[in-house]
């Protein structure tokens, strides 16, 4: 068990956990109050390879410590709030630096030109931050990131260009709304992504045109987008797409009969996509491959186009929530015998068939709220499957 040793005293919150002999790993720091001299003994921790720092009462000026941890390869300062352009001064001497997580941290666009020192940093993360086009662009040339994480950043189309040329594997750009199709032609060109995630941008079928160009995609997320079944067709010549988000898009049947050629696809969420029918869900079917499958607020999920799914038998998680399905589905949910987590609230399942779920040999996890379900059958349900938990209420 790691040894927890104290560096800031109450009232701040902090870890120091040892994972080896006597030579510290990792430190984690957290105060509301200024902990300058506190933060000196850092400098000797030579052997720290990972840091977190967090709170509004870390400023820059108690940083200069942070020079000495030339060993660290990961550093987070999440909600680190004051510290800014000093401590990514600092930081930019750190000679093994990978990974450098800078959300809601108080850094400017300017400061960011320190981080082109960190020759061997892979992930920087600018999520919930300020950053504009302008501090991107000073990612540019950075030939060792493979992630740049820019959900709810200030990025707009423009930013593409800085990255283009760097041999990305993920890029995050959700909730950019200056993010549109016309950042597209761009994003098609780093044939070396691996993961793009795009929810609530403003992408349309028309920026999916080219997206099978990107055969090395494994996992897409564009909700909210004005995404049909068009687009989805485009998206599914990405054959080794394995992980597939398309919550509240503009997704149709026509959409989910494309969906049928990937044929490695594990993981998707197509829920509240009011355009599916109930002629399309069958298309579901041929997706055996799928673990997780979420159909959550489809209200043409009935009993009549569910009864076609029991063929996904490798799901282990499926979440049918307010959905249109009653007890007479409760045959196909048997066939589902890798289920461990299971949604069901707001569904119109009645006591009977509740009972029965009882049978699932691998359920752990079992949402029934909105449903009604008496004391008697909860405790039946907990009598059949021991440590089961349950989402009642």
């Amino acid at each position: 068990m790691a040894q927890v040793l104290p560096v800031v005293q109450r009232p701040y919150r902090r870890m120091i956990r040892q994972r080896w002999r006597h030579n510290v790993a990792e430190v984690s720091v957290s105060a509301d109050q200024d902990v300058a001299a506190a933060l000196q003994s850092l400098a000797g921790l030579r052997s720290v390879t990972v840091l977190r720092l967090g709170g509004p009462g870390l400023k820059d000026e108690a940083m200069p410590p942070l020079a000495a941890l030339t060993s660290l390869k990961r550093l987070d300062l999440t909600d680190a709030s004051s510290l800014g352009d000093g401590t990514l001064k600092i930081a930019s001497g750190l000679p093994n630096l990978e990974a450098l997580i800078l959300r809601r941290s108080g850094f400017t666009d300017d400061g960011l030109k320190y981080v082109k020192s960190l020759k061997k940093l892979r992930a920087i993360d600018l999520r919930n931050t300020n950053a504009t086009d302008a501090g991107i662009a000073q990612l540019e040339g950075m030939q060792s990131l493979v992630d740049v994480q820019l959900e709810k950043s200030k990025a707009t189309d423009a930013c593409l260009t800085s990255l283009a040329k760097l041999p990305l594997k993920s890029l995050n750009l959700n909730y950019n709304t200056e993010i549109s199709d016309a950042a597209m032609p761009v994003i098609t060109g780093m044939v070396t992504l691996e993961q793009l995630q795009m929810e609530a941008t403003r992408l349309t079928d028309i920026g999916l045109q080219d997206i099978g160009r990107l055969k090395n995609l494994r996992r897409f997320g564009c909700r909210l987008a004005d995404v049909t079944g068009a687009g989805v067709a485009k998206l599914a010549e990405c054959r080794e797409l394995t992980r597939l988000e398309l919550r509240e898009t503009s997704l149709d049947d026509e959409g989910l009969k494309a969906l049928k050629s990937l044929t490695k696809l594990a993981f998707l969420d197509i829920s509240e996509c009011r355009l599916v029918t109930a002629d399309g869900i069958p298309e579901l079917a041929a997706l055996t491959g799928l673990t997780y499958l979420e159909l959550r607020e489809i209200k043409k999920v009935r009993d009549e186009s569910f009864a076609t799914l029991g063929s996904l038998v490798n799901l282990t998680e499926l979440n049918l929530e307010a959905t249109r399905i009653t007890s007479e589905s409760v045959p196909v949910l048997l066939k589902l015998q890798k289920l461990e987590r299971l949604h069901l609230g707001g569904t119109q399942l009645d006591d009977a068939g509740l009972v029965q779920l009882g049978q699932l040999p691998a359920l752990k996890y079992l949402d029934i709220s909105n449903l009604g379900a008496t004391e008697e059958t909860i405790a039946k349900l907990r009598a059949a499957r021991p440590g089961l938990e349950l989402k009642v209420n």
